[in-house]
């Protein structure tokens, strides 16, 4: 049992370090793409609607998401189920987020931490984490936050996805919305990961370079969709298919760590939502936070 337990908790962070990288592309084109009249609410006439919904993030100072994270699988005969959520507030000038965690892992457990970071009064970048128990407080950088940023979703999604088209129209939430769909091949997504700090966190996790290069090749494709809102061009929904990805790279995790063990992943999905751009529910960091 210890064993399975284990397996299951290197899988869930690995999952964790994955879908952040995957999903949280960089922002070197941001600026590139804001509206040079300041203005994208107002969609444009035949205008393009992906390249309208890359202004409208682009241009966002604030935004609220969730995300869901339901992942199945089946170690050594023993079914592991959990679901994570992700509720996000991030405001760009100036530049904080808060970010609340929680893991039901089933048998396992639940587990629930918040994230915080903004600028002290020394001008200095700073996180804060609570894991239930105890605050810990450490200086960063934007680049710790880059992960988190639903602004740099869109165009992670749309730089590292092959063949993503518009697949039609569809009802999102009560919101009349364009859905794209495609794919994110397995070199692109090593690419994604490489250009991240994800490599990094497989070293943390006890994995040699050499372990670490093997789960990097061979990666199978992800599958995603995306859908933007027809009245204000904004993405109101982000999902991604990662069953075949995570059953490939987790087979190999689990031969190089337990010995072989079978492995079968049933179900690894990830929806996020975006709401209240440029209204995002504000915060303050906890005092208790700040006296980490």
């Amino acid at each position: 049992m210890k064993r399975k337990n284990r397996l299951f908790a290197m899988l869930l962070a690995l999952a964790m370090v994955l879908t952040l990288a995957a999903c949280g592309g960089g922002d070197e084109n941001k600026d590139g793409a804001k509206d040079p009249a300041g203005d994208t609410k107002e969609p444009a006439a035949q205008a393009d609607p992906l390249e309208e919904a890359r202004k409208v993030m682009a241009a966002a100072k604030s935004m609220d998401a969730a995300m869901v994270m339901e992942m199945n699988l089946t170690a050594g005969g023993q079914a592991m189920v959990t679901t994570t959520t992700m509720a996000m507030s991030m405001f760009t000038d100036p530049l904080k987020m808060q970010v609340e965690v929680e893991m039901d892992m089933g048998e396992l457990g639940s587990q629930a931490m918040s994230i915080y970071a903004d600028t002290n009064d020394e001008g200095k970048m700073m996180m804060y984490l609570y894991d239930g128990t105890t605050w810990y407080a450490q200086e960063g950088t934007e680049a710790d936050i880059s992960g988190y940023d639903l602004s740099g979703t869109l165009e992670g999604y749309v730089d590292s996805t092959s063949n993503f088209a518009q697949s039609g129209e569809e009802t999102v939430d009560g919101v009349e919305a364009y859905k794209y769909t495609g794919t994110v091949e397995g070199a692109e997504l090593r690419e994604v990961l490489e250009s991240s700090s994800a490599l990094d966190s497989l070293s943390s996790l006890g994995l040699t370079a050499e372990q670490t290069e093997e789960l990097m090749n061979g990666l199978d494709a992800i599958t995603v969709s995306m859908w933007i809102s027809k009245a204000d061009y904004c993405p109101v929904r982000y999902e991604m298919d990662m069953t075949g990805t995570m059953q490939s790279l987790f087979t190999k995790l689990a031969e190089s760590v337990e010995g072989g063990d079978s492995l079968t992943y049933d179900k690894m999905l990830i929806t996020m939502t975006v709401s209240n751009l440029d209204n995002a529910t504000d915060f303050t960091v906890p005092e208790e936070a700040k006296n980490a």
